[in-house]
């Protein structure tokens, strides 16, 4: 996806961070100098919360394309999703398990299909060429983190459900 966005935007100032590791990570980094994509894609390795909450402040998307392992292996709905929500970041993933119960598709965030590099492309593409959709996308979905899945409204809605459950 990245290889076709350098292409279609020619000259473009894409810097592409890649936090963690895993087992895949060697074939990732082939794939990196293969497209001749060094410039725009860098390896950090395994990070410290705080590490990877100070890269999201200073990034303009947040990517995340899941897509199920050959062994059938999936995720639910990755806390990095609401994390990156959460500081104000433009989200991008995949319809994915539980993904798609975060993100709504153009609302709070933009999603594509598993595993499809030129859908992911053009998305990007869009976000990098329309700051006002970006930036819209960036406050909606800071609005779900905040309204849906904040830690104090869970904890006061368990604490009703309880006090209810008591009184009966």
């Amino acid at each position: 996806a990245i290889a076709e966005l350098t292409d279609r935007l020619n000259t473009v100032n894409i810097e592409y961070n890649i936090i963690g590791s895993g087992e895949l990570k060697e074939s990732y980094e082939q794939l990196v100098n293969d497209y001749n994509l060094n410039k725009y894609i860098n390896f950090h390795g395994d990070k410290t919360l705080g590490q990877v909450i100070e890269f999201m402040y200073d990034s303009d998307i947040f990517l995340s394309p899941s897509y199920e392992a050959l062994n059938g292996d999936i995720e639910g709905i990755p806390t990095v999703l609401m994390e990156a929500m959460s500081t104000g970041l433009t989200v991008v993933s995949t319809y994915h398990s539980g993904i798609p119960e975060l993100i709504e598709n153009e609302v709070n965030g933009l999603l594509c299909k598993e595993k499809d590099h030129k859908e992911l492309s053009v998305k990007l593409h869009s976000l990098i060429r329309e700051y006002d959709k970006r930036v819209n996308l960036a406050q909606k979905a800071r609005e779900t983190v905040e309204n849906i899945h904040n830690n104090n409204t869970l904890n006061d809605q368990l604490v009703s459900h309880y006090s209810k459950l008591l009184n009966k």
